[in-house]
């Protein structure tokens, strides 16, 4: 599940994906984002660098910046 950054919970949709660059696609794709997505962010505001820290049906931040609002 996403979210861009700073938005409810509740606004996340389904991205699925097999490594970090198709997510990063997948997610931008989904939000009609023009910015690509420079990072990817747990809920608490760590930075996702590899694919096996993510765990199914987990909530990320997809902003568009390398900053996130948690």
């Amino acid at each position: 599940m996403s979210d861009p950054n700073g938005e409810p919970k509740e606004t996340a949709v389904q991205c699925f994906a097999s490594n970090l660059n198709e997510l990063m696609d997948n997610a931008k794709l989904k939000w009609n984002l023009m910015q690509p997505i420079q990072a990817l962010f747990d809920e608490n505001g760590c930075v996702i660098e590899r694919f096996d820290q993510l765990n199914r049906d987990q909530l990320i931040c997809v902003p568009t910046t390398k900053t996130v609002t948690p």
